[in-house]
């Protein structure tokens, strides 16, 4: 992330924040999951957002998608790296 700039340092962080905080408000007040609402206003106050993001990743990324079963697989997959201390 060295060739970030300071302006997008902070925008990157206040998106980050943002949906953090809508995330445990919604949590707090029940009102569903939070799965789409926080990225999707983040996304919107940094559209590069994701990129960035993806720089900081050292060891790759596994995605988890599908109607069925993401949220079993998903911890089967956090087990299995725990385990092997990957994770």
């Amino acid at each position: 992330m060295s060739n970030l700039s300071i302006a997008d340092g902070i925008r990157l962080g206040i998106a980050v924040g943002v949906a953090k905080t809508v995330t445990a408000v919604v949590k707090a007040l029940r009102l569903g999951s939070a799965s789409v609402l926080p990225g999707e206003i983040a996304r919107r106050l940094h559209p590069k957002m994701l990129g960035l993001l993806a720089q900081q990743v050292s060891q790759g990324v596994i995605l988890v998608v599908g109607t069925n079963g993401k949220t079993t697989t998903s911890l089967l997959l956090r087990k299995i790296l725990v385990d092997q201390a990957i994770g």
